[in-house]
């Protein structure tokens, strides 16, 4: 049981670190000149601790199966894919906001390179690049209750 308050407290603190990550580069973001190397510093750094907490996770989920608590063996994996889909949603933005300044300055090379480079060329190049208020929701599929009369509605 010792180690079981050890890795929860762990979690907490790995949590509440990643959180600060994903603050830290939301702000980045928000300025009005963000600078790449803070943003791939602080992409490196969530991504690192992500990997540590599902790391964590995976081993309390262990203890729990070695101690036959088989729900909170279901709760870890659900918020293990939680975790993993709360950290794509907010680094979705910079890892956009980083392929579209990479696409520009590569596309700035090519274009004095080849010395009166066609516009239509550069707004096709534009134009393939995915916009991220377009993109799709994840869909949820609901869970059944065990309720048979909400059956047919599930």
């Amino acid at each position: 049981m010792e180690n079981l308050e050890k890795l929860k407290k762990d979690k907490r603190s790995l949590e509440s670190s990643l959180t600060k990550y994903l603050n830290e580069l939301a702000v980045e973001l928000s300025v009005e000149a963000p600078k790449n190397e803070r943003i791939v510093d602080r992409l490196n750094d969530i991504e690192k601790r992500r990997d540590e907490l599902l790391e964590l996770l995976e081993n309390l989920q262990a203890l729990y199966k070695e101690n036959k608590v088989t729900a909170n063996v279901a709760s870890i994996e659900e918020e293990a894919d939680g975790i993993v889909d709360r950290v794509d949603s907010e680094t979705r933005g910079a890892r956009f906001f980083l392929a579209k300044r990479v696409a520009k300055s590569s596309e700035g090379n090519s274009n004095a390179q080849s010395k009166g480079g066609n516009l239509d060329d550069a707004s096709a190049k534009d134009s393939h690049v995915a916009d991220p208020n377009k993109q799709l929701e994840r869909i949820r599929i609901p869970k059944f209750s065990g309720d048979k009369m909400k059956y047919p509605s599930w």
